[in-house]
């Protein structure tokens, strides 16, 4: 059985996919960005790990806005799988095709992933509550 994963923040939930493709999410961040996990500590630490307070909600949307045009530079297929086993493949889900880093992680609903991470952090700051990465 695969797990699928959502950002949530109070009632709103928005779809992530597989744990797989969460990891090669953050992996490509770190991996293109910041691989010291310093410039993008709320995205790559906190909100990795699973939770991210409502209070740091706007400076980690700003955070997010960033990574997003900074992606856009990259040529899809140089998505990363697992910054920790670089020689796994790829999940599925990426779409190498795509026009750059930054449309390459779709879920299976066709939406960005950055779409819905901005929605649930913006529900979080106008709900006064964390953001999670939750199993629904």
């Amino acid at each position: 059985m695969i797990t699928i994963l959502h950002f949530k923040s109070y009632i709103f939930a928005y779809g992530i996919g597989s744990v797989p493709f969460l990891t090669s999410f953050f992996s490509t961040i770190q991996h293109h960005l910041d691989p010291k996990k310093e410039r993008y500590s709320l995205v790559l630490n906190e909100l990795f790990m699973g939770r991210l307070q409502w209070q740091k909600a706007d400076a980690a949307t700003e955070e997010v806005k960033e990574i997003r045009e900074e992606l856009k530079r990259f040529a899809a297929n140089q998505a990363v799988s697992d910054i920790e086993n670089p020689n796994k493949p790829l999940p599925k889900e990426v779409r190498t095709e795509a026009a750059n880093l930054a449309e390459a992680f779709v879920n299976e609903d066709n939406e960005n992933l950055f779409d819905n991470l901005l929605a649930a952090l913006k529900d979080g700051m106008k709900y006064e509550r964390d953001i999670e990465i939750v199993n629904l």
